[in-house]
């Protein structure tokens, strides 16, 4: 493509914003973490490889120049066949880093940076400062809007706690204190592209698919000094590591231990009529969950062990295995969900305890 345009005076936030609702849209991408590198894998002309390992199979010293100009990546467009190169700095010790960086040089090449301008894009031999600097926020503003799209965050809660984001979209918690500073800034129209990139997410959201990525990102930091914090964030169990997924819970409903502090858990928002959302069924633990069984009138609709359907019809245990049919707090003898193996209030064991893999009971 000739490179006829001028590069802006200053960075176009809008656009910017609007190009990566439509890349998010055009993708398909519905949930968190987004993934730079399953992006990248998309796109057959688009080719990621890591500086030591071309250093390493190659003649080249500082593949892309990276060390020699302090880079922790950098794309270029192949001459004549359209073919991006990605090299990025894999001696990174910090995976947040490294998909905000990628992200960064994804945002360079769906913005054009490297064919829409009369100068040679990217090269700072061939851009001055200023005009450096417009490109690198403006891809730096595309990676923020790519990885935590500002139509879906702004239906949580966040109240001023960013590590609570920072779990959700798996970045760090310096750009998730950005973000939510970005976010308070009022806005004056909501394009198509935001509706649909919230629409994308909706089943991610009101499915409770982020417990599950909150989860997973908090338990990577387990024993180290930040994992009670995170737990904090989270409500995750420090005994057996089940999510509680409901900011009124003392104890855990899966192995009855003391809960956090309810000092990071957040509330959703409604999000003008369009969100309502309630704690989702499923009790998250290392990935499992248990889930809750059929049940009508504060009676299991089959028995969990034989699945039979008459035996549980009176009583409050199956005719046929004697285990229990209906499920309520030992100690305050108070109706517990059929995914609690423990009062959630008192910590006590409840009368139905079921395994994660057969619902037998214990």
């Amino acid at each position: 493509m000739q490179r006829t345009a001028k590069i802006p005076n200053k960075p176009r936030f809008s656009q910017v914003s609007q190009r990566a609702y439509e890349f998010s849209t055009e993708l398909g991408i519905t949930e968190f973490p987004v993934d730079p590198q399953k992006v990248i894998r998309q796109f057959p002309n688009w080719h990621l490889q890591g500086w030591l390992y071309l250093q390493t199979n190659t003649d080249e010293d500082d593949p892309l120049f990276l060390d020699r100009d302090g880079a922790e990546a950098r794309t270029v467009i192949q001459r004549g066949d359209n073919n991006y190169l990605i090299v990025y700095d894999e001696r990174i010790d910090n995976r947040h880093r490294i998909r905000w960086t990628l992200a960064h040089e994804i945002g360079h090449i769906v913005l054009g940076h490297l064919v829409h301008f009369d100068v040679t894009a990217l090269n700072r031999r061939g851009l001055t400062k200023k005009q450096y600097g417009v490109l690198e926020v403006e891809a730096h503003w595309f990676a923020a809007e790519l990885l935590s799209p500002k139509p879906v965050i702004k239906v949580f809660d966040f109240q001023e706690r960013p590590q609570a984001l920072g779990l959700i979209c798996d970045i760090s918690k310096e750009s998730a204190s950005k973000r939510l500073e970005q976010i308070k800034k009022p806005e004056y129209n909501y394009p198509t592209s935001a509706i649909r990139v919230l629409r994308n997410f909706y089943r991610h959201i009101t499915q409770g698919g982020f417990y599950q990525v909150m989860h997973d990102n908090a338990i990577q930091f387990y024993n180290t000094n930040i994992y009670h914090e995170l737990c904090r964030e989270s409500r995750i169990c420090q005994q057996c590591n089940g999510f509680i997924t409901d900011d009124k819970y003392k104890h855990c409903p899966i192995c009855g231990h003391a809960a956090t502090s309810v000092y990071g858990y957040f509330p959703y928002k409604d999000f003008k009529g369009m969100i309502s959302i309630g704690s989702p069924k499923e009790i998250y633990r290392q990935g499992e969950f248990i889930p809750e069984l059929p049940s009508s009138n504060g009676r299991l609709e089959f028995c969990p062990l034989c699945k039979s359907v008459e035996t549980v019809a009176t009583g409050d245990n199956c005719d046929n295995c004697n285990i229990a049919t209906q499920n309520y707090c030992l100690a305050e003898r108070k109706t517990l969900a059929y995914a609690h193996r423990y009062c959630p209030d008192c910590g006590s064991e409840a009368t139905l305890r079921l395994c994660t893999t057969c619902y037998q009971s214990d």
